[in-house]
């Protein structure tokens, strides 16, 4: 049942107005015989305010402004997720979003997750017009509902994630947005598109390549600093030396373990590198921080200052090997 507009007027004192840009809910009762008490919530925002009828009544969180409080009214939990918010009233979670949205009954509060930037809520309600980003390995069930940070318009659909983490959503109206962490939603097409404007699969097509072109780049960014680290921690280590507990080696920087004793022999570092033998007549090569570059398998490893190895096969067969 909803609330005649005379009775709404009556119940939104000023105070109301006065409330932060955030959905705030207010109890209501109609004082005229011909309703019984009734509850439902206030979506305050900038002076505009919805309405929405719920099965419960619920309270302001942090400025109380009660018309009607009956005995047995369960009040609202909030809930952060990475500094999203959610208010779970009874056995349904609530955004604090212009455009309300309600979970799915019974929902478990650590099956929501955070991911850098959208809240992750499982929700089997996905529409029929949804699409998915891959439709041949996915399905509805890998589509849930998704609250994106610093968006305060309304809860997504998400439809799949791109290869450079990135996401595609599509909102209430079939309209559908590409999400990248740390920029504003991008509008990339519709279920009913406009005239001139690309379909859903042309724009995914084209945002799969951009997505993949730029998760190359990153992981190919990411192996270049991991590279740079690990080679400022050998040039760090470059005075380590083999030493010896029982009948095994390793290697030890002053009085810092690099290496635990588990080989049958390590020889003297040249540059960065040492050459040690695993079992009997097996050589291979280390780096000083214990990482095996050449597995061994030689019966003889040289290692040169520029970084060169000749390895021993067998007597007369020698391969080399640049590290």
């Amino acid at each position: 049942m909803i609330f005649p507009p005379n009775y709404i007027a009556r119940a939104c004192v000023s105070s109301i107005f006065n409330l932060p840009p955030y959905q705030r809910f207010l109890v209501l009762r109609e004082e005229t015989s011909s309703y019984r008490l009734l509850a439902g919530t206030f979506h305050a925002f900038a002076g505009m305010i919805f309405l929405i009828v719920r099965t419960v009544a619920v309270e302001i969180i942090d400025r109380l402004y009660v018309v009607h409080r009956p005995m047995g009214i369960l009040l609202p939990v909030v809930f952060s997720y990475g500094g999203v918010e959610l208010l779970r009233v009874g056995e349904t979670f609530h955004s604090r979003t212009k455009k309300a949205y309600a979970s799915m009954n019974g929902l478990h509060k650590d099956s929501i997750c955070f991911y850098e930037y959208y809240l992750k809520i499982p929700d089997y309600r996905v529409p029929k017009s949804c699409k998915l980003v891959d439709s041949v390995w996915s399905t509805v069930f890998d589509v849930f509902a998704c609250l994106l940070a610093g968006d305060d318009e309304e809860v997504y659909w998400c439809c799949g994630r791109l290869a450079d983490r990135s996401i595609v959503v599509m909102d209430g109206a079939g309209r559908y947005y590409h999400v990248e962490k740390g920029k504003r939603k991008r509008y990339i097409a519709a279920n009913l598109p406009e005239p001139g404007e690309q379909d859903f699969d042309t724009a995914v097509k084209k945002l799969k390549e951009e997505a993949g072109q730029r998760a190359e780049e990153t992981d190919r960014q990411k192996r270049r600093n991991e590279e740079a680290k690990r080679r400022k921690r050998l040039e760090e280590i470059r005075d380590a030396l083999p030493y010896r507990m029982g009948m095994k080696w390793g290697l030890k920087l002053g009085e810092r373990i690099i290496v635990p004793p588990k080989y049958r022999k390590i020889l003297p570092p040249v540059g960065v590198y040492c050459a040690f033998e695993e079992s009997a007549c097996r050589w291979g090569v280390m780096a000083l921080d214990g990482k095996v570059m050449v597995e061994a398998r030689y019966q003889e490893v040289d290692i040169e200052n520029n970084g060169m190895v000749h390895l021993t096969v067998i007597p007369g067969k020698v391969k080399t090997v640049k590290l």
